[in-house]
Formats: C-alpha cells, structure tokens, sequence
C-alpha cells in the first residue's frame, strides 16, 4: 500500500506545474513524456522495488528530470517571437520541392535496400521482419540512418504541412512512404508516428488553450478503446510496447546499474574515442540479453533510462534532463516564429523519438540535429509574420 501511495502522489505532482496551454514543442513533448513514460515509469519502479525506501531514490530523480524538462518554457514564456528577414528565408515552392525530393530519394534507397526483405508484418512475424532487416542495416552503416529520417524527420514535416494547407491528396503518398517503412523494418514507430502528428493537429487546431487537457483526455480515450476492444495487436503496441514498456525499463535499467558500472556517456558516438565503454554490446542488446536470455531482442529505452540511468545511475537522470532542457530551449527558439499549426506538431512526433531512444540517438538517428536546421530555414509562408500579411492582403 505504500508503494501505491508513494506512485500516486509522484506521478500527481508534476500535474502542479505542467502548462495545459502552451503551444511549444517543448511544453507538448514534456506532456507527451509524462503521459507516456513517467506514469508508466513511477508505478513499475514503486510496486516491483523490494520496498518502498529503495524506490524513493529513483522516483526522486525523475521528479526532478519532469520539473527540469519544463524550465524552457518558464524562460520563455514572456518572450516576443522574433521576425526573420525574408531575403534569406525560400519560398514556399522551393522550400516543399526540396523536401518532397529528399523524401522520395530515400524512400527509393529503403526499396533498393530492401528489396528481398520487404514483407507485410503480423503480430506473429514482426521480430522476424526486425532481425532481418537488422542484416541490412549492419552492411550499410548510412543506409541505417534512411529509415529514421524518413519516419521522424521528413514524413511528419508533409503531414504537419499538409494538414496545414488542407491538402489531403498528399497524405496517401507519406501513407504510402509509411506502408514502405513498415513493409521493411516493421517498428512501431510507422504506426505510432503518424497518428501523433494528426492527433497533435487536432489539439492544435481545436483546443490550441487546453492541448495539455485535450493530450490526457486523448490519451485516456485510447486506453478505454482499446481495453474495450481487445484485439491483439492493439493491445501489444498500446499497453505493453507503448505504455508498460516505458515504465519497465526504467526499473529494468535502474536494476542493471546497481550490479554493473555505469557507462559515463562512453556508449555515446564519440564520447567513446574519450572515455572507455565497459560494455562490447549496445545497450538495447545488453538489456535484452541480461533480462530475457534473448541476445538479439532490442530492448531501447527512453532517453531517462539510456542516456541517465545507463550512463551515470540517479545522478544521470538529473544530468540528461538538464542537458534535454538546454535542446528544448534551442528547439523553442527556433520555432517561436513558425505557425504553431505546424511546428507544434511536427516536432511534438520527436517525444515518441525520446520514449523509445536515447536523446543523442534523436539527434542524429532520428534527425533532430536536421530538424533545428530546417526550422531555422523555414519559408515566410510556414510563419506567423508571412500567414498575418497574407492575411491582411486577403
């Protein structure tokens, strides 16, 4: 019963702060996290720790991690957007033809990569289709990279676009794109991604004063739904891959580094050619071999887990949600000019990039280091300045 206490008054307490309507990537992310990952991650580690004493540590620092996470917006918040110059930012024309090129190069490398491996996923030969497409991307260190850039950073961009313009027609092709992906690699991300984008533009677009409401109200609906309906593969992505597996690998993580040593960072590229990893497996790999005898199950994590716990224990969690905090701030200030129907969106998908992966795995695998690049380059017809002089010529 204390452990039960103890998770309800933690996963409650962040409930203090969190803005309900602040339209910032880094505000909806923070919600986003804390909906799926630390809920889930203080009820695992209160009810499964041998006592509640030994929990208090660790919920304690990921406490602190969600109160840093919302720093950005308090510095913020008080802040005019900054007008860009128009003589350096593309138009509208080019600015899509070149995104729309990109993506279709790299859909094309996927098909030519995989070509011999693509195949329709089941519930039943969905780790099959992974370990298969793993052969691939172990012979092409690039060519591992498509994939993600494609279903973090340049698909979510059309469909926040194209929800944008109203123009629907080009949704069927970033479907198709999709259908691509998950015929290749068969991860959730393909399912999950997408459906954040719309359900995010949704909020914005409708309850842009109450998106913090509107993501808990929402994420509760499809709890209910797919309790009530049950169907296997609903249940697998939501309850288990999505939800439960969030909140067990914080304990699972936390339960590693108490009897191995902490990684200092060195699992981070670069960071190796620093300080020496003690580990000759990734992380992911690491945890699946130690836990379920599965030495080819890949059990990522959120970025709390392995980029905090893996690296320097409780200590490491505070540490990466500063550092979090600090990318937030950047992302907010890149984005603080460009249509929220779009931004928001867009880079509010990244938080399902957090949950599942490190944070300097986002940066590069998942192209959030491309993303702040592209924000900074975005057309004047994608920002506030460009959609009120329309306005006014209208």
């Amino acid at each position: 019963m204390s452990g039960v206490l103890v998770a309800y008054c933690c996963a409650l307490a962040p409930s203090l702060w969190l803005e309900t309507g602040a339209l910032r990537p880094s505000t909806v992310v923070t919600e986003i996290l804390y909906l799926i990952v630390y809920i889930p991650s203080v009820f695992c580690v209160s009810l499964m720790s041998p006592s509640t004493a030994e929990a208090i540590p660790l919920l304690g620092s990921m406490l602190a991690g969600m109160a840093i996470l919302s720093g950005p917006f308090r510095l913020a918040r008080s802040r005019r957007p900054k007008r860009r110059s128009a003589l350096r930012l593309p138009s509208m024309a080019v600015f899509m033809s070149l995104v729309w090129s990109a993506t279709g190069v790299l859909v094309l490398a996927v098909v030519v990569s995989y070509w011999d491996r693509l195949s329709w996923p089941s519930f039943d030969t969905m780790y099959q289709i992974r370990l298969a497409a793993r052969s691939v991307q172990d012979a092409s260190p690039i060519g591992r990279y498509f994939t993600h850039w494609l279903a973090r950073l340049l698909l979510p961009l059309l469909i926040a676009v194209a929800l944008w313009r109203r123009t629907y027609w080009q949704l069927v092709l970033v479907a198709a794109a999709y259908a691509v992906l998950l015929a290749a690699t068969a991860h959730k991300v393909y399912v999950v991604g997408p459906a954040t984008v719309v359900g995010l533009h949704l909020l914005v677009r409708f309850v842009p004063k109450r998106i913090g409401v509107g993501l808990a109200v929402g994420s509760a609906a499809v709890l209910a739904v797919v309790a009530v309906v049950g169907w296997s593969m609903t249940t697998e992505l939501v309850f288990v891959r999505t939800m439960g597996w969030s909140g067990l690998a914080t304990y699972l993580y936390s339960d590693f580094v108490a009897t191995h040593p902490y990684t200092w960072w060195s699992h981070v590229t670069g960071v190796g050619l620093v300080i020496s990893n003690p580990y000759d497996t990734a992380i992911p790999l690491l945890i699946g071999g130690e836990y379920f005898r599965n030495p080819d199950l890949t059990s990522n994590a959120h970025f709390w887990a392995m980029d905090g716990l893996m690296a320097a224990g409780h200590a490491g969690v505070v540490v990466i949600s500063m550092v979090c905090a600090l990318l937030f701030r950047l992302v907010d200030e890149l984005a603080e000019s460009v249509v929220p129907t779009v931004a928001v969106p867009w880079l509010g998908s990244y938080a399902t990039s957090l949950g599942d992966a490190g944070l300097f795995s986002a940066l590069l695998t998942g192209g959030l280091a491309f993303a702040l690049v592209v924000l900074w380059w975005f057309p004047r017809s994608l920002r506030v300045e460009g959609v009120e002089a329309a306005s006014g010529r209208n």
